[in-house]
């Protein structure tokens, strides 16, 4: 059967040494499930567990649907084949190629954002905040970023720590997760800085990386290599970076893997199902949590399903009103200019970014000394956004300069850097 628990992994793997490769349910203590036949990649999309997945014949890539009642239906068709796809908010599939990314919407209509914009992308994951891609490019060790209109920036490139990106994921307050096959790491990514979290051990030769409803990282290892010893295997790796087996040394090959995670975070319920005698009642608590939410206003539905012959299913309407808070990052407090000459001087960069969850309004920048000059003297920052200030220094004299910088902002923690 095709229908999936919440937190149940699902993965495009072979079982036999003929390659024959199929679409697995992995629960979360490991026990594996054969779903479907003749896949090659296998993520999670929609909130009812519907499985998307990709097949090829000799002329075109197919991403199908598997849907819970377990009918298929082809979702969209390319000529190329893709390393990786996700989800955003709107349940639209991002359909990556090696240059090219392309988004889905659920009823198969193809929209082509980024067009020869990448060298060899492998990876991608879109960021819960934002709604940005990120794309792993191992063609030159980078992360790629990626806005909905199709702007390309990139924002991180490490030719030793990154050398094969094969998975990317995002925990939900928006740090990237990076599994590196050459490197056997995996890596966290805050938007600026690369930190390790665990490499080498069990960690061999991973494919992809997805987060769990508890924060853990769950990345397979395709390992095979042509004796029984060296199957394949699906790890469990804590933020702490303690590893340990999920699935141990079962697979002939693995590649991708999803997980049934609600795309709902902010609502949960104490109790999921129970039994309600005749003439009583029960108090259900339902839970609203906020953490990491862009403000503004969310809704969703309680469902309640039950065996009353009248009303068998019952819409409840949620609604959450979140106020944002931006938060603003400025990733150096000095600038040194050196030696220098009269008359030539100097041009140095700050970046200052958002990593909050509203939009950060710098209302004044300025510098206490003539004989610098900035490039902006305010700016409006999305969230995960930033932008770079360019500070000048032309002394027209010898001697020592010193001066301050001054930010003002809506930051209500910082208003004034």
């Amino acid at each position: 059967a095709s229908e999936l628990d919440t937190g149940e992994l699902v993965g495009a793997a072979s079982m036999d040494n003929h390659y024959t490769i199929n679409c697995y349910s992995i629960d979360p203590d490991g026990e594996l499930s054969a779903i479907s036949d003749n896949v090659q990649q296998a993520i999670v999309v929609e909130d009812d567990g519907s499985i998307i997945y990709s097949y090829y014949d000799y002329y075109l890539v197919y991403l199908m649907r598997l849907n819970p009642n377990e009918t298929t239906e082809i979702v969209a068709s390319f000529e190329q084949w893709g390393g990786d796809f996700d989800i955003d908010e709107e349940g639209n599939i991002v359909y990556i190629t090696n240059s090219d990314l392309f988004l889905v919407t659920p009823d198969g209509v193809v929209e082509q954002v980024v067009s020869s914009g990448f060298q060899s992308a492998d990876a991608v994951a879109v960021h819960p905040l934002t709604g940005d891609y990120y794309i792993g490019d191992t063609g030159i060790s980078s992360i790629i970023r990626v806005t909905p209109e199709g702007e390309t920036y990139n924002i991180y490139q490490d030719y030793s720590n990154l050398p094969n990106i094969e998975g990317l994921s995002f925990t939900s307050t928006g740090t990237l997760i990076i599994a590196d096959e050459d490197a056997q790491a995996i890596y966290s990514f805050d938007g600026t800085e690369l930190t390790t979290i665990a490499q080498g051990g069990l960690i061999d030769e991973p494919e992809d990386v997805v987060v769990d409803r508890d924060g853990n990282y769950i990345v397979p290892l395709d390992t095979y290599d042509g004796y029984e010893s060296s199957l394949g295997s699906i790890i469990k790796v804590t933020p702490e970076g303690e590893v340990t087996y999920l699935a141990q040394q079962v697979f002939y090959y693995i590649d991708n893997i999803g997980i049934y995670q609600s795309r709902i975070s902010w609502l949960s319920f104490q109790d999921g199902s129970g039994v309600i005698p005749a003439g009583s009642s029960e108090n259900i608590n339902v839970l609203f949590d906020a953490t990491g939410l862009i403000g503004g206003d969310y809704s969703a539905d309680i469902v309640i399903t039950s065996n009353d012959p009248e009303n068998p299913e019952m819409n409840i309407p949620v609604q959450l009103s979140v106020t944002g808070a931006p938060n603003i990052n400025v990733e150096t407090d000095s600038i040194d200019f050196g030696v220098t000459y009269t008359n030539f001087g100097g041009t140095e960069q700050i970046s200052i970014g958002n990593n909050g969850t509203d939009v950060l309004e710098v209302s004044s920048i300025t510098v206490d000394n003539d004989v610098f000059s900035l490039s902006e003297s305010n700016a409006t920052v999305g969230y995960g956004d930033e932008f770079i200030l360019e500070v000048e220094f032309l002394p027209l004299e010898p001697g020592d300069y010193s001066g301050t910088i001054t930010i003002v902002s809506n930051d209500s923690n910082e208003p004034e850097i």
